[in-house]
């Protein structure tokens, strides 16, 4: 409409518009309204907002009138109310028999249209139609609405779903709502779009009024694409918590479906977002805190709470680091007036709190210079490398300051499980030192085997275990294998496995000359460690000048260091020794002192020797009858040198010890002859005849 119509002029409008758009136009013959002709009746409009002339001030002195809003149409202009009238005078001139919405669009370029927005709205209320809407500004190029407002509710938009409830009648409040989001969208869209506003003016609060009746195809194909594509989308976007594509939805959509849920949605994930980045830079703040205050007040007011496990984690720990320091200082304080190294030490370097780190490593300097810690801490070192059990507990039951008492323990401890496995094992095939046989004739290889394959089977990798067994090979002959285990165990510092192996030099297999070099080299060893074997070769070696550089007075040294550990060969040598002047001056009392040791304890050499001294009577009194009970003990266990004494030696003898010799042969009823002193063939008979007798019982 180029310029409002008078009501009069509407009305011809009007009819000449439905008579161009219908076929046949029916009309009573007497009436001249064209009333119930119009089912609905939308009107737009482009006009602008100015201020009326007020005229001149009356003559009579009265107030002068004020300019009020004028509305000027295609160039015409009218006062508001004027206006209102041509509104109304559509209405009437239409008669429609439904609703009627107008639409305008506004210029102000005076911006005066805010100071008269009431005497608009009750304007344009009252002009008859159920809705006004009054777009006001210049609307610059891409600020309108995506579709026109009329289009839209005539295509019946707003009561579509999810816009309205789909019952193809547009309320009061579908068209609010759909106007609403519709004019404001250019403005929140874009900033410079913001110099225009709307104003939707309804003739009444009845929410549920129809103002509109849906016009099928009323949308272009096109459109209704666009509206069924994002009715779609917009169903998929609702819940879906995709932040970047509902915003770029709302940026771009055309009619928008959803889109104040979806709004509702952007904003709380956004309200989210910075919620998430508040509460991550405030734990980025209070994370490292070594006290558990802000860490609670962050737990107490938290909404997202995302770091929630790493504060009570964090608190947990803190905890934990108060209990252990509490913990600690009365631990210090204990195990520091126990002067206890071990914990000191434990806890200077793997500490918690680390409260009192400084005073420990003071106190462990302290100590560690102590004089009396150092020769106890010398003691344990001597025991754990010799391995020696009585050291060891000893050591335990005696420290003061018992630094590396868990070492000591556990290798005790060892040495209890090893005795235990390995304890039958030594008893039938170790060394005498160890409760074991002297001679190899005394090892009862089966049970030996059967102890010692047991042992080894528990302990596989034990080396001495493997040098004791090698006595069992030595026993069967097998020479070689067991020189050669004997061998692996000097490798593996085996004490006993050196006098074994310098014994195999000393006295070698069949075909091979004996190295005494060799032998006296790891018989050197081994006596270092105090092993018996070693310094009984060494003093076999040095007491017959079979070493470079060694003489037999060493051998003498060797004999009562020996004697002293209570080895009995070297009781018997110190006095062998001493009895004839080898390596240290004739000392008759010394060397019966000696043997008489040796010969007690049941070492068979030493009796023939001790026997001498009986019959000679110069340091003791002469015993013949002690003399000839040790020869023909001697004898019965087939001691060579006691063997030539009572046969190829017999006449050396004194007489009384000869007769000694015949009462008791006569005792033992192997002599018949007279007791009378005499080296006859009948004593040397009966002698050979009683040795013969445990010959063969052997």
């Amino acid at each position: 409409m180029p310029r409002l119509p008078t009501e009069d002029q509407a009305k011809v409008a009007f009819l000449s518009t439905i008579l161009r758009s219908n076929t046949i136009s029916t009309f009573v013959a007497n009436s001249d309204e064209l009333g119930g002709n119009t089912d609905q009746l939308f009107v737009t409009l482009d006009g602008a907002i100015s201020l009326s002339d007020p005229g001149s001030a009356p003559a009579d002195g009265t107030v002068a009138p004020q300019s009020g809003l004028a509305i000027d149409i295609g160039g015409e202009e009218m006062a508001l109310d004027e206006f209102g009238n041509r509104l109304s005078g559509v209405i009437k001139a239409v008669a429609p028999e439904y609703r009627q919405i107008a639409f305008f669009r506004l210029s102000d370029p005076a911006n005066v249209f805010a100071a008269h927005v009431t005497e608009f709205q009750k304007t344009v209320a009252s002009s008859g139609f159920a809705m006004v809407v009054a777009e006001i500004g210049a609307r610059a190029e891409g600020c309108g609405p995506a579709v026109e407002p009329a289009t839209a509710l005539v295509a019946g938009l707003a009561d579509r779903q999810p816009f309205g409830d789909g019952d193809g009648q547009t309320s009061a409040a579908e068209a609010s709502r759909w106007l609403t989001d519709a004019l404001a969208r250019p403005g929140r869209r874009n900033a410079d779009c913001g110099n225009t506003y709307a104003l939707v003016v309804r003739a009444d609060a009845e929410d549920g009024k129809t103002v509109a009746l849906s016009v099928p195809g009323a949308l272009s194909r096109d459109l209704e694409s666009q509206v069924y594509f994002e009715s779609f989308e917009a169903k998929f976007l609702l819940g879906s918590g995709e932040t970047d594509k509902v915003g770029a939805f709302l940026e771009d959509c055309v009619f928008c479906p959803n889109e104040r849920e979806l709004t509702d949605e952007l904003a709380l994930r956004r309200q989210e977002e910075m919620k998430r980045q508040l509460e991550a830079e405030i734990w980025a703040g209070i994370r490292e805190d070594a006290m558990p205050d802000r860490l609670q007040i962050y737990l107490s007011n938290c909404q997202l709470c995302e770091f929630r496990d790493e504060a009570e984690t964090a608190i947990a720990e803190i905890a934990a680091r108060d209990a252990a320091r509490a913990a600690e200082a009365a631990d210090f304080r204990r195990f520091a007036e126990l002067r206890d190294l071990t914990w000191l030490r434990g806890y200077a370097t793997g500490c918690v709190a680390c409260d009192f780190r400084d005073e420990a490593r003071t106190l462990i300097t302290t100590i560690e210079a102590d004089a009396a810690y150092r020769v106890e801490t010398a003691s344990l070192l001597d025991a754990l490398e010799s391995r020696d059990r009585t050291a060891l507990e000893t050591w335990l039951e005696t420290c003061a300051t018992c630094d590396r008492r868990d070492e000591a323990e556990a290798e005790l401890a060892a040495l209890i499980e090893a005795e235990t496995l390995i304890g039958p094992c030594v008893a039938a095939a170790g060394l005498p030192q160890f409760g074991g046989p002297r001679q190899l004739a005394d090892i009862n290889r089966s049970a030996a085997r059967e102890a010692c394959d047991a042992a080894v089977a528990a302990l596989p990798a034990n080396p001495r275990l493997k040098v004791i067994a090698a006595r069992i090979d030595q026993a069967d002959g097998m020479l070689e294998a067991a020189k050669a285990a004997y061998d692996e165990g000097v490798g593996a510092d085996v004490s006993e496995a050196y006098g074994l192996s310098a014994y195999m030099r000393f006295n070698p297999p069949a075909g091979q000359g004996p190295d005494f070099e060799a032998a006296a080299a790891l018989a050197r060893g081994g006596a270092a460690k105090g092993d018996w074997l070693s310094k009984e070769i060494l003093m076999l070696l040095y007491s017959r000048n079979l070493v470079a550089g060694h003489d037999q007075s060493e051998a003498a040294l060797i004999a009562a260091d020996a004697a002293e550990d209570g080895n009995i060969v070297g009781e018997f040598f110190l006095g062998y020794f001493k009895l004839n002047g080898i390596g240290l001056p004739v000392d008759e009392q010394g060397a019966y002192d000696s043997l008489k040791l040796a010969a007690d304890k049941g070492y068979v050499r030493a009796k023939p020797f001790l026997a001498e001294i009986y019959e000679r009577g110069d340091a003791i009194s002469a015993d013949p009858d002690k003399a000839a009970e040790l020869l023909l003990s001697g004898l019965k266990e087939r001691d060579s040198v006691a063997v030539a004494r009572l046969t190829d030696q017999l006449g050396e003898r004194p007489s009384l010890v000869i007769r000694a010799i015949q009462q008791k042969l006569q005792d033992e009823g192997v002599y018949s002859g007279r007791v009378d002193g005499l080296n006859g063939p009948g004593t040397v008979g009966a002698i050979r005849a009683y040795a013969d007798s445990f010959r063969q019982q052997g």
